[in-house]
């Protein structure tokens, strides 16, 4: 006498063969986003981590790259592995966190999701919500998580770095604003200040310093030798209006006026003269200085006043 358990199963294979072949396979069934196919294998016995088309990923991951909430909770519900990783080293909470896909957060948050977890880059969920300026995300996993500072190397990977980085004015401003100001170390601030001005927003920029980012904070590239590198004049005069030092060095022993001049930044020239830099400070063995390269690249018997 069959039971009715292996009766069920060789109906369910049955009824599978019916949808046809694209739908006999559990990528397949995600793929086509047919909830019937899939229950059907995975009734039949199949492990929802059985993936056929690539064995680098898992069926979970492919479902929430398709922001399928139906098809996440099923695999969920027959015991798919949150924390197994693509071969490239991401989670489905990863990938959920770069496309702010925050009902598939949720779902993962209710099957035991960790949320600290970070990718092979070192960046957690919260700095890939960040990176990518999905504020509301950004919001949800701030307060679920043990910490937002996680390092790599001598080089912090926070979400208010990561966001500076990618000009994510929103997200920079609700992480400047959501903790007291004594939350962030001054380097954290000072790293973000530096890749703000190198990627020229202006506003970011505003908002780190008035949050307490130092303009002549100790780095091989001081922010202000930055602004006048990328030609971003008014973040140079924002940095000056700030406290900047007009005078501090960078690691070749420049200072802004000589950058600006090696650059041939004539606007960042004028404005620094303008504002009392030294034309007589010296560099290289003190061999030169703004007045004499000037003097070099002037025409031949032409006077300098």
């Amino acid at each position: 006498m069959t039971s009715c358990t292996s009766s069920g199963k060789k109906n369910n294979q049955n009824a599978m063969h019916r949808f046809g072949c694209p739908y006999s396979t559990l990528s397949g069934a995600i793929e086509g986003e047919n909830v019937v196919a899939l229950r059907g294998i995975l009734d039949a016995g199949h492990s929802p981590e059985e993936y056929e088309w690539d064995t680098r990923s898992t069926p979970l991951i492919q479902a929430t790259q398709k922001k399928n909430l139906e098809v996440m909770s099923i695999l969920l519900h027959y015991g798919a592995n949150i924390s197994n990783k693509h071969k490239d080293g991401y989670t489905a909470v990863h990938v959920a966190s770069v496309l702010g896909f925050l009902k598939g957060l949720e779902i993962l948050s209710v099957h035991g999701a960790d949320f600290n977890e970070p990718d092979k880059d070192n960046l957690t969920p919260l700095c890939l919500a960040a990176s990518e300026g999905h504020v509301d995300v950004v919001h949800y996993l701030f307060h679920r998580v043990n910490s937002i500072q996680p390092e790599c190397g001598n080089f912090l990977l926070t979400p208010l770095i990561m966001a500076a980085l990618m000009k994510q004015v929103e997200v920079v401003n609700f992480l400047l604003h959501v903790q007291e100001k004594s939350a962030y170390q001054e380097l954290e601030l000072n790293k973000a200040l530096l890749q703000a001005t190198i990627q020229g927003n202006e506003e970011v920029v505003c908002l780190l310093l008035e949050h307490g980012a130092n303009p002549n904070c100790q780095n091989d590239l001081p922010p202000i030798h930055a602004a006048i590198h990328k030609g971003y004049q008014k973040i140079l005069e924002i940095l000056c209006d700030n406290g900047a030092d007009i005078e501090i060095r960078n690691s070749r022993d420049f200072t802004p006026l000589i950058t600006a001049c090696l650059e041939s930044n004539i606007p960042a020239v004028q404005y620094l003269l303008k504002i009392g830099a030294n034309m007589c400070v010296s560099f290289g063995n003190k061999k030169y200085s703004p007045l004499k390269m000037v003097r070099r690249e002037s025409p031949e018997n032409e006077k300098i006043n």
